[in-house]
């Protein structure tokens, strides 16, 4: 039998020296306006672009083999992202998907060490309250980013709705098993 050579998508930001950390989660640097524990990046492509990107070949894979903290913030994406797509096929409408994608976007970003933590045992629990709060305060950074990033292409302006099915096609997909 031959190993499959397949191999899923890694991030560019694995590198843990380059970045603070919080419970495991490299705390890489995002485009944002909004404020919080990540470094701004003002141009180029971030984490959360990355993870939109890889999304629809990452999420066919049932194995990810985690190279660094930077991988670990793939993964939520990746479920995270599997979440939205899934809040949008239960929609009625366009506007049902938006507030029903807002409504996710500013749900409250659990701490790692509370029971049933859908990453229990890819995050490390934090030294600290502050650590807990610097990570739950990127999660929530990265929630946001990444919701209006997607809607953007989902609900584009310019262009509708035409890529909308093909990204719903993985709504009911899951990423490793996990669910949010």
């Amino acid at each position: 039998m031959q190993a499959s050579s397949v191999v899923s998508y890694h991030s560019a930001f694995n590198d843990e020296s380059q970045f603070q950390s919080a419970c495991g989660f490299a705390l890489a640097p995002l485009r944002t306006k909004t404020s919080g524990p990540a470094p701004k990046m003002d141009e180029g492509e971030d984490i959360v672009d990355e993870a939109i990107s890889q999304f629809r070949a990452n999420i066919l894979f049932k194995n990810y083999q985690v190279r660094g903290p930077a991988d670990k913030v793939i993964i939520y994406l990746t479920v995270y992202i599997q979440k939205i797509l899934e809040t949008i096929a239960k929609s009625n409408n366009d506007q049902d998907a938006k507030r029903n994608v807002l409504a996710l976007m500013n749900e409250a970003v659990p701490s790692p060490s509370a029971p049933g933590f859908f990453m229990g045992n890819l995050v490390l629990k934090g030294r600290g309250s502050g650590e807990e709060e610097k990570f739950r305060g990127y999660c929530k950074q990265l929630k946001e980013e990444c919701a209006g990033r997607l809607m953007n292409i989902l609900y584009n302006p310019q262009y509708g709705t035409m890529d909308l099915k093909f990204w719903l096609a993985f709504a009911k997909r899951k990423f490793l098993k996990l669910s949010m």
